[in-house]
C-alpha cells in the first residue's frame, strides 16, 4: 500500500519500515484492535529500552505487542489493557 510521506512523518524515509494491523485486546489501552502500526526492525537487542513497545513473535510466527523491560536477566513483556485477563 502507499502511504503518504505527511502520515509517517520522520518516518517517511526508512525503506525498512513494516505496517501491522493490530488484532487483539492486550495493548487497547494505547493501542485499539484493528488498528495499523509502523514497526522499525531494531538492529540488536541491546537497540531496545525499558518502556519501549515491542513486536516479537514466538518462533511459531504468532505476533505479539508488549512494553518491554528488562529486570535483572529476565525480560518482561507487559501489556497495557483495559482487561484483567491479560497479564
Amino acid at each position: 500500500i502507499s502511504i503518504p510521506s505527511s502520515f509517517l512523518g520522520k518516518y517517511a524515509n526508512h525503506s525498512n519500515l513494516i505496517i501491522m494491523k493490530v488484532n487483539g485486546d492486550s495493548m487497547n489501552k494505547i493501542i485499539p484492535d484493528g488498528s495499523l502500526i509502523g514497526i522499525l526492525p531494531y538492529e540488536t537487542s541491546y537497540d531496545i529500552e525499558d518502556g519501549d513497545i515491542v513486536v516479537f513473535n514466538d518462533e511459531s510466527y504468532n505476533y505479539s505487542v508488549k512494553r518491554y523491560y528488562k529486570v535483572d536477566s529476565k525480560i518482561i513483556f507487559k501489556p497495557e489493557s483495559t482487561s484483567p485477563i491479560f497479564t
